[in-house]
This record gives C-alpha cells, sequence and structure tokens, in this order.
C-alpha cells in the first residue's frame, strides 16, 4: 500500500531480552516459558500505548515484536522507539527480569524499494547494530 500511494512506511523490529534463566527455561518449555509470555504480554500494551491506532504490531518471535508505522520518516521512527524503549524499562518489568530492551529500523522507500523482504532484513540489521552498541538501544538502517 505505500508503494501503491507513495508514502513512507517505517519498519521496527523490537527486541525483549530477559535474563538468561528465563530463556533458558524457556527454550526448555519450562516455567519460564510462562514468565517470558507475561512479559511479552505486558510489554505489548505498553507498545500499543506508544503507537498510534493506524501504526500495526505483530509478534514477530519469541521475544520480539515487528512495529510497522505508516507516513512516519526516520525521525518519527526513532522517536517511537525510544519512547517504547524508555516506557518499557521505566515500568516493573524491568525489575522482575533484568530486561533489555533493543530497536532496529528501516524506512520505506529510503532503505527498500518495493520488497517487503529487503525492508524487514534492513530492520533486522539494524537490530543488530543496536545490539552491538548496547543494551536498550535503539539504531537506524
Amino acid at each position: 500500500k505505500a508503494n501503491r500511494y507513495k508514502y513512507s512506511l517505517s519498519c521496527l523490529i523490537c527486541e525483549l531480552n530477559h535474563s538468561a534463566d528465563i530463556l533458558q527455561s524457556a527454550k526448555r518449555g519450562g516455567r519460564g516459558s510462562q514468565q517470558n509470555d507475561d512479559i511479552m504480554k505486558q510489554a505489548s500494551k505498553i507498545i500499543i500505548n506508544c503507537t498510534r491506532k493506524s501504526d500495526i504490531i505483530a509478534r514477530y518471535d519469541a521475544n520480539k515484536f515487528i512495529i510497522l508505522l505508516p507516513h512516519t520518516f526516520s525521525d518519527g521512527a526513532i522517536v517511537c522507539s525510544e519512547k517504547i524503549i524508555k516506557r518499557i524499562l521505566d515500568s516493573g518489568l524491568n525489575s522482575r527480569s533484568s530486561l533489555s530492551v533493543n530497536i532496529g529500523s528501516a524506512i520505506f522507500p529510503v532503505n527498500a524499494d518495493d520488497d517487503q523482504e529487503q525492508l524487514i532484513n534492513r530492520a533486522v540489521r539494524a537490530l543488530k547494530k543496536a545490539r552491538k552498541t548496547g543494551s536498550s538501544v535503539a539504531a537506524a538502517a
């Protein structure tokens, strides 16, 4: 739709990293799996409160969300990313599981021509860059 109507679209990949014992237990299907789901549910509510009604939020992986921001350029994507990180870290989630939040962003059409996979891959690369930079950081493609 963004390609057809020639508007910008920001893609954010938001990754929540919990303490190692929760993640290891979740991978084994233990109690950590329920803890991980609870943390992700609470984080999704925070993300919904940080975004607009027109934005699209979906769980992307066990500990990731993908967030699509129509009509948003890189400045808006970074502002939204920083707001999400701050609100999640300020919530009670952080105290229970030593949580960190990293977000990578990519913008259509700047970072991808008309290929959705390319846009997501650029956002994932930006997420990796954020992880290397430090804990609880946002990075752009």
